[in-house]
């Protein structure tokens, strides 16, 4: 069953094809799969293990780097135009540092290679949203892999590295969570930044959990649709169905279609289980649109989180028209459960 699903054993899936089409396809793709300490974790505390996290963290700041550079070119704010000039200048200073201690105690002068870039699009109104998102990320890996270093590592200099990193990184995820609340309106909550949220965390999977999350929504609205399209005695209802089965196919194709284009992947997703809203009666109605409001709630936590997490443009616009979706047309269904069945709009507990 859809982790969505699983939320509440009324909630069920609405979503209405908002037609993004293809803007841009920013390819988010932090190199975390590539070596275990990517994402913190350098091993045993063996004489190589700062070889190893210099290794990392140069290849690291290079990802920082060039995502800088495009910030340079690509914002058109000046908070993001600093915050690029100053990564590029700390961590090509880090990198020469870096390459410097790996001659002096390894004896090993090789080059490190960067990992696969993080291209963050074009220009637009959504760039520095895109960039903050990945900077964000790619600084808490950062933070952890710091971590992981001063546990392990006895030499000063690695260890006061390690501090300076996690002091400037988090200050810095701090002041893009506020550029992004006061931008965007899109706020930051630790259950999303620390990957526990539905989707997990800010990697280069991301956008496919939310892909899959997606499609077993629609698929989920279609399921449920087909109880009430033929039985309600509301022509409201009756119509609202029939769009729901005419009209998520075409969104349910969309998103299979990014699925192959960025990871080439061609699954097919599981059909969700729905609730059943049992047979015609004076309260089908009632329970048809309880359970659309208590998905649209759920939608509205997916969406949240794709906001503060993805870096594809279509990601995004489909967040921001979904979410937008949702708040719009749950009110509307709570105007139509106040109208016939003289319900509230909100719980005693929503009203507190």
């Amino acid at each position: 069953m859809s982790k969505l699903l699983t939320i509440s054993i009324a909630t069920v899936t609405f979503i209405t094809g908002v037609g993004l089409g293809y803007i841009i396809t920013p390819q988010y793709a932090m190199s975390n799969t590539e070596s275990a300490a990517m994402v913190g974790d350098f091993g045993k505390a063996d004489k190589y293990v700062d070889q190893r996290f210099i290794n990392a963290m140069i290849k690291h700041h290079l990802g920082s780097i060039d995502m800088a550079k495009q910030a340079q070119t690509n914002s058109s704010r000046d908070e993001i135009k600093s915050m690029a000039n100053d990564i590029i200048t700390v961590q090509q200073k880090e990198v020469d540092q870096l390459y410097q201690w790996k001659k002096d105690w390894y004896n090993d002068t090789s080059k490190v290679k960067q990992g696969e870039k993080v291209n963050l699009g074009s220009a637009g109104d959504k760039f520095d949203l895109r960039f903050i998102n990945a900077m964000i990320a790619h600084h808490s890996d950062a933070v952890m892999m710091a971590q992981d270093i001063q546990k392990k590592s006895t030499r000063d200099e690695v260890l006061q590295l390690a501090d300076e990193i996690i002091t400037a990184k988090s200050g810095e995820i701090k002041a893009m969570e506020d550029w992004r609340w006061a931008w965007y309106n899109i706020s930051t909550t630790t259950s999303m930044n620390d990957g526990s949220g539905m989707l997990g965390t800010a990697d280069e999977r991301f956008d496919l959990r939310y892909i899959n999350e997606m499609i077993s929504h629609h698929q989920g609205a279609i399921a449920l649709a087909r109880q009430v399209e033929k039985t309600s005695h509301r022509k409201e209802i009756r119509d609202l169905a029939t769009m729901i089965i005419k009209e998520e196919p075409k969104s349910i194709e969309e998103l299979y279609a990014w699925k192959k284009a960025w990871y080439n992947d061609t699954t097919k997703v599981a059909e969700p289980k729905v609730a059943n809203l049992g047979s015609y009666d004076e309260k089908l109605d009632l329970r048809f649109l309880n359970a659309l409001i208590a998905h649209h709630d759920a939608g509205i936590m997916m969406t949240k989180e794709a906001r503060l997490k993805s870096a594809r443009n279509e990601v995004l616009n489909n967040a921001d028209s979904t979410e937008m979706f949702f708040v719009t047309t749950k009110k509307t269904f709570e105007q139509w459960r106040s109208e016939w069945y003289l319900t509230p709009t909100s719980t005693p507990a929503q009203q507190m």
